[in-house]
């Protein structure tokens, strides 16, 4: 009849969806489930005639089935969308996991960087290096933040006018950094190691920056990038 075909029809639609939903999940055993069910709906729809056994036997049979089968459906289908709770709540955990030590770990290294900057700024031998102009005295404490700390990737020396006197041996680039708004904060600054927000500089690299401004005396003052 017309109406078992229309149903037959609409179970092979939902087996299918849900075949498709399970499979997307990874709960295997479910959608193997759903895909006999989809390909037997399948199947009695596409016979031209479909078998009416009768009987006692029959009966009996279909009595069996329907007994077994429908709780095996419904345990089935209770167990894959709780194992997909399961596993969803374990996922956000290890997630969240994650992401805490990554900001721990991010928040550790911020603070040994300023505390790094902070002593470097206010070393005697370094100020005195650089109320004396010595570039090559300076030039040593930027190799040594760059290659020795294992905290930065590039270290400069600004003056007051943001112009470079000692340029980053890895990066190699030098000029006026006036206009960036780190070495504005620097100058406006009372001394205390600052961090930037993160930006993009003219060369495309992902950038945050440390500033720690130095003291010469007179109202002088350089700033460690």
């Amino acid at each position: 009849p017309g109406a078992c075909r229309l149903a037959l029809g609409g179970l092979s639609v939902l087996f299918v969806n849900m075949t498709f939903a399970l499979g997307a999940r990874a709960s295997w055993a479910g959608m193997g489930v759903y895909a006999v069910l989809a390909v037997s709906c399948l199947v009695l729809l596409l016979l031209r005639r479909v078998p009416a056994p009768a009987g006692v036997r029959w009966r009996l049979f279909r009595g069996m089935a329907l007994a077994s089968v429908l709780p095996i459906l419904g345990l089935g289908a209770v167990t894959s969308t709780l194992a997909q709770r399961a596993l969803e709540v374990e996922l956000r955990e290890k997630a969240r996991q994650a992401v805490a030590a990554e900001t721990a770990w991010l928040d550790q290294t911020a603070t040994v960087a300023r505390s790094m900057l902070r002593a470097q700024s206010r070393d005697a031998a370094f100020v005195a290096t650089a109320r004396a102009g010595d570039r090559e005295g300076l030039r040593e404490r930027v190799d040594l933040l760059e290659n020795d700390s294992g905290l930065f990737d590039a270290a400069w020396v600004l003056d007051a006018t943001g112009e470079t006197l000692v340029a980053s041996s890895r990066l190699k680039r030098s000029g006026n950094f006036s206009d960036r708004e780190y070495f504005q904060q620097a100058m406006k600054g009372d001394g205390e190691v600052l961090l930037s927000r993160p930006f993009l500089t003219r060369a495309g690299l992902p950038f945050v920056v440390f500033t720690a401004p130095v003291d010469l005396g007179g109202g002088g003052r350089l700033i460690l990038v």
